[in-house]
């Protein structure tokens, strides 16, 4: 299966959220950007709408960022001289090995993705690995590692959360 495929079948049960910023009175030009995608499924959002509206990576709500996270994935695979959105996810991504020193974004948007998902994103930074313009190996194995522990702690939570979700009653 190519990565492109990987990513396609991974993300492919994601629904269209609702809405893609929080509410605010007075609109800032990075929640412009995100609105832009509003209605926009992510198969159709390709690497040129992503150089246009590059700051919607940082203000989408987390589900917004969940559903259009494989269209940076897949944008990056076919964008010329690099992305922006994706230089800014393996930044994101390159963080601490210690969860206590995640930040709340990390935290709300890449925690509790599926395991197929995760699958998918470990293999985009492997290509990404690959390519001469790419960012640094330490950057990319930090984030790789980062993608790892993400999907460790998501695992436990599920656990700990069905322990007490599908309790037997007294």
């Amino acid at each position: 299966m190519t990565l492109r495929a990987q990513i396609e079948k991974a993300f492919a049960h994601r629904a269209m959220p609702a809405n893609v910023v929080e509410p605010r009175t007075a609109v800032t030009p990075e929640q412009r950007d995100a609105l832009w995608f509003i209605g926009r499924d992510w198969r159709a959002v390709v690497w040129q709408d992503w150089e246009r509206h590059p700051d919607a990576f940082y203000t989408f709500v987390p589900k917004a960022f969940a559903f259009y996270l494989p269209s940076v994935l897949i944008g990056a695979l076919d964008a010329p001289n690099g992305l922006l959105a994706a230089e800014a996810l393996v930044g994101v991504l390159d963080r601490s090995p210690a969860i206590s020193n995640w930040d709340l974004f990390l935290r709300t948007r890449l925690l509790g993705l599926m395991a197929g998902e995760y699958d998918a994103l470990k293999a985009w930074l492997l290509a990404r690995s690959a390519l001469p313009a790419a960012e640094d190996d330490a950057s990319l194995g930090r984030a790789y590692r980062t993608v790892e522990m993400l999907e460790h702690e998501t695992a436990r939570l599920r656990r700990q959360l069905n322990r007490y979700v599908f309790r037997p009653a007294p």
